[in-house]
């Protein structure tokens, strides 16, 4: 018997538009499909394998023929980490001062040769072999390979810096303290976090990934231009989220960033591409090892695929401070955060009287005056300059879209207690008459 490899098969027969295929292209494709049907390879027991780092990227004249199989090999596994690992630090003779049993949990989505070279830049540089230096490498490796496609996400904060939302910080808390103790085998596939413009939607996702102990990556733009990019560039991603996990994913946007199933002009590349996420995210292999955060102000626009039970199945709503106190909590919190020197300062008492201002606000007011301060050379932050600025602040006013965000994330919340008492009276026929009416104002511009 005989076996033949072809490697980098991407670059001799690559996806593209049929029409736009060379004469040398279809005439390769037309040539592997007589190997895999002629009887004389089978019975010689003649094989060729073609090897390629991602189906999508290849014509599927070659990945639908039912007489090629395809063999899928795996990200390396723990063990297959922790033994490659002694072996190397044996063989380059880097001390370290992990346990190889570490190294391997810690390296989870890097493959051998990734693992080599991280090793080997440590012994070359001289870099201490710890905790510290392998996450920032994995993180630089694992980035690189995806080519911009994921960001590992660097928290500074926890939900300590967090002001009101208690209950969704209470909700969140659990099931930060059910990773970090193992228990994640009934933790929900995802959370949809959604709420008005300016109430911290984002924030608060990096805050929960302050205290969650695990990596969290952010998705980028994966989409292409070039026909079969799209799909490469979400199969690596699926694949390395795969070995990553424990994983924390963040999608921000996601209304806007997923699509539609039904989404038309790019020869169907949109809905294949929204059928394998949903496909994915709904995988119950993967709950309590991957978990999905969607943040939008606008859930209805998010297709039901993503948000049903299965896949994003909490679906957490935040709102703009409802109350004196809470502003003021809010206000400190927003202080600590921009390291801004608050003591003895009052946001409600520097507002004009009445007015009402979203989170964002109030972080805009606040950076103002800080700045206002500086530049009059004072020490700290004084309330006349504070309310000199709230004074002044006119907030961009857009009372249809801020009511219609309101309503929607009342409509999707999926936990009465996130709701604030003046909303939860509100029967929901009565909140889906309120919404098609905003939404007919929108359309009539």
């Amino acid at each position: 018997s005989v076996g033949g490899v072809i490697n980098y098969m991407e670059q001799i027969a690559e996806n593209e538009e049929a029409g736009r295929a060379s004469s040398e292209k279809r005439y390769i494709l037309i040539a592997i499909d007589k190997w895999a049907q002629n009887p004389a390879f089978v019975d010689n027991e003649v094989t060729y394998f073609l090897i390629v780092e991602n189906l999508a990227k290849i014509d599927p004249m070659i990945t639908r023929n039912p007489f090629i199989p395809r063999v899928f090999i795996d990200y390396p596994q723990e063990d297959d980490r922790s033994s490659f690992t002694a072996q190397r630090l044996k063989q380059i003779g880097l001390n370290s001062e992990l346990e190889t049993t570490t190294v391997a949990k810690m390296t989870s989505g890097l493959t051998l040769v990734q693992l080599s070279r991280l090793l080997s830049y440590l012994k070359a540089n001289d870099i201490a072999f710890n905790q510290k230096s392998l996450k920032e490498l994995k993180k630089t490796f694992i980035e690189a390979e995806c080519n911009g496609l994921l960001e590992f996400v660097e928290p500074k904060f926890t939900l300590d810096y967090v002001a009101g939302h208690e209950k969704a910080k209470e909700m969140l808390r659990d099931s930060s303290r059910a990773i970090r103790e193992g228990k994640t085998g009934y933790l929900p596939m995802g959370y949809l976090i959604s709420g008005p413009v300016g109430t911290g939607k984002t924030f608060l996702v990096n805050c929960f990934a302050g205290e969650v102990g695990i990596p969290v990556v952010k998705f980028l733009n994966f989409r292409s231009q070039w026909q079969g990019q799209t799909e490469a560039n979400l199969e690596k991603i699926i694949n390395l989220l795969k070995a990553a996990h424990p994983v924390v994913v963040m999608i921000d946007e996601a209304d806007a960033f997923l699509g539609d199933r039904n989404m038309q002009g790019d020869s169907g590349t949109s809905s294949r591409v929204f059928a394998s996420l949903a496909a994915f995210m709904g995988d119950t292999t993967y709950r309590g090892k991957i978990i999905w955060f969607l943040m939008t102000s606008r859930p209805d626009l998010l297709p039901i695929d993503m948000k049903r039970q299965g896949r994003a199945e909490e679906h957490i709503s935040l709102f703009h401070a409802q109350n004196e106190k809470e502003e003021e909590a809010l206000f400190k919190a927003l202080a600590q955060k921009n390291k801004v020197e608050a003591e003895g300062l009052s946001f409600v008492k520097a507002r004009p009287a009445g007015r009402q201002f979203s989170g964002a606000d109030i972080e805009s007011i606040l950076v103002r005056a800080a700045l206002q301060s500086q530049l009059k050379n004072e020490e700290k932050l004084s309330q006349s300059v504070l309310s000199d600025v709230a004074g002044s602040f006119l907030s961009p006013n857009y009372p249809v879209e801020t009511e219609l965000q309101i309503k929607v994330s009342i409509r999707e919340c999926t936990n009465k207690k996130l709701i604030p008492e003046k909303y939860q009276k509100i029967a929901n026929s009565d909140i889906t008459v309120r919404i098609n009416e905003l939404m007919s104002l929108l359309r009539e511009g």
